[in-house]
C-alpha cells in the first residue's frame, strides 16, 4: 500500500497535545477558497511512498512522541492508505494518538464506506471546509465552522487536546526545496507576520 506524501515534520507542538509527528498528504479535491496550504492541493506535488517504508522510518526516529497529526491536502482522499498507516503505527506505539484534519464534514464521511476504517482509527477528527470569513474558536481550527470530534477515549476534551496549544504557537521547518514551513493553525495575517519576522522585515 502506498501513500501520496507531501511532507513530514517532527517534533511538532502546534498541532495537538504533546510532541507529535505531522504528516501532510498531497492532493485535495475540495480546493477551499483561502486554503492555508494551496500548494498541497495538487497530487503531483507529492511522492508515492510505501507504507512499510514510512512506518519503518517513523519508528526509528530517536525521540519520544505522543502521536501523529495528519493534514494535507485531504487525508480522506487517501483513506485506505492512512488507515493502514495509523493501525501499523499504533500496533507498535500503543500510547500514540491520531488527529486527522478533513475538509469534509463527519456526517459526509460516515456515509462513505471507504472512510469507515480511517474514522475507526482516528482519535480526534477536525472537520469542515475552511471559511475565511468565520473566525476560529480555538487554536486547532482554521475557521469557526469547523468542529472537533472526539472519536475515542484517548483524547476526550478540548482542554486535553489544546493543553499546550497557545493561539500564537507556531513551529518552523523546511519544506520541499528548503521552503520555510510555518506549522500551526493561523490565518493569513498571522502567516504574513511570521514570514516578515523570519525575513527580518
Amino acid at each position: 500500500m502506498k501513500l501520496n506524501l507531501y511532507q513530514i515534520a517532527y517534533p511538532v507542538t502546534s498541532l495537538g497535545p504533546g510532541q507529535r509527528i505531522a504528516i501532510w498528504v498531497a492532493g485535495c479535491k475540495k480546493r477551499c477558497v483561502g486554503c492555508i496550504s494551496p500548494e498541497i492541493q495538487d497530487p503531483g506535488r507529492g511522492k508515492l511512498i510505501k507504507n512499510d517504508e514510512l512506518v519503518s522510518h517513523l519508528l526509528k526516529i530517536p525521540h519520544t512522541f505522543d502521536g501523529v497529526t495528519i493534514s494535507g491536502g485531504e487525508p480522506f482522499d487517501q483513506a485506505d492508505a492512512l488507515s493502514d498507516l495509523i493501525m501499523t503505527l499504533k500496533r507498535n506505539r500503543t500510547e500514540w494518538t491520531a488527529i486527522v484534519y478533513s475538509g469534509y464534514c463527519l456526517i459526509t464521511l460516515k456515509k462513505r464506506e471507504s472512510c469507515c476504517s480511517l474514522l475507526e482509527n482516528t482519535d480526534v477528527l477536525i472537520d469542515g471546509p475552511f471559511r475565511s470569513q468565520i473566525p476560529p474558536t480555538n487554536s486547532l481550527t482554521g475557521s469557526g465552522n469547523q468542529h472537533i470530534h472526539f472519536l475515542s477515549s484517548k483524547i476526550h476534551s478540548i482542554e486535553q487536546l489544546t493543553n499546550n496549544n497557545r493561539n500564537d504557537e507556531v513551529n518552523i521547518g523546511y519544506g520541499q526545496g528548503c521552503d520555510t514551513m510555518l506549522i500551526g493553525v493561523f490565518g493569513s495575517e498571522k502567516r504574513k507576520k511570521y514570514l516578515e519576522l523570519l525575513r527580518g522585515e
